[in-house]
């Protein structure tokens, strides 16, 4: 599935530095191990910094980006992992033309801050679960 976000482009060179950081990353995602099983999906998935510590305790991972530069990073970092899809989508987009109850777990690091009403967006991430 693939959404035109419009014009919404991130370099994301922020996440070029942060992706050293590989302490920080395992230290959040030790957090979220508990609750990583099934169908999972990360949204602003970035350039994968995150994806690459989940993707070993899920069925499959759907990385949810809007940014086309960022998307096509990550298909050059995860193109022999089968597990992985990878889609071009802003939140917004992404939830409201998702059906409920279709993933296991939903996964956002450092997003919600970027969105407006935070409240609404956890509602529709707790619609798209099982």
């Amino acid at each position: 599935m693939e959404h035109d976000p419009g014009t919404v482009e991130y370099e994301g060179d922020d996440l070029e530095a942060l992706s050293t950081m590989h302490r920080y990353r395992e230290w959040i995602v030790n957090h979220f191990e508990p609750y990583l099983t099934g169908e999972a999906v990360e949204i602003g998935a970035g350039i994968g910094n995150i994806a690459h510590h989940i993707a070993p305790h899920v069925r499959s991972l759907l990385l949810v980006e809007p940014s086309s530069r960022l998307v096509e990073t990550m298909e050059i970092k995860f193109s022999e992992n089968d597990n992985i899809a990878i889609t071009r989508w802003d939140f917004d987009g992404f939830v409201n033309d998702t059906a409920g109850e279709v993933f296991d777990c939903v996964i956002l690091v450092n997003i919600l801050e970027h969105i407006e009403d935070d409240e609404n967006a956890l509602k529709e991430c707790r619609r798209i679960l099982r």
